[in-house]
């Protein structure tokens, strides 16, 4: 999605495993470690599951949508 200074800005949009305790801040931190700066996601996004096309691919335009419809972070 766009952002002001560089045109677009990262969002990870995250399935959970179940059982498995996971936070944005965890995520973050993660990233920050092995990603250069302006690849870590401004934004972590938690799903149920990733939407899917007919063929069974992820359907990147609905993750668009998502990320201009969705808070700056949401974390259950």
């Amino acid at each position: 999605t766009p952002d002001d200074i560089s045109g677009e800005r990262a969002i990870a949009f995250v399935v959970r495993q179940p059982n498995v305790p996971l936070s944005d801040h965890d995520l973050l931190k993660a990233a920050r470690q092995v990603l250069p700066a302006y690849k870590v996601p401004s934004e972590i996004v938690f799903l149920d599951a990733l939407p899917r096309t007919t063929s069974g691919k992820v359907a990147r335009n609905d993750l668009r949508l998502l990320a201009t419809q969705s808070p700056r972070s949401t974390n259950p």
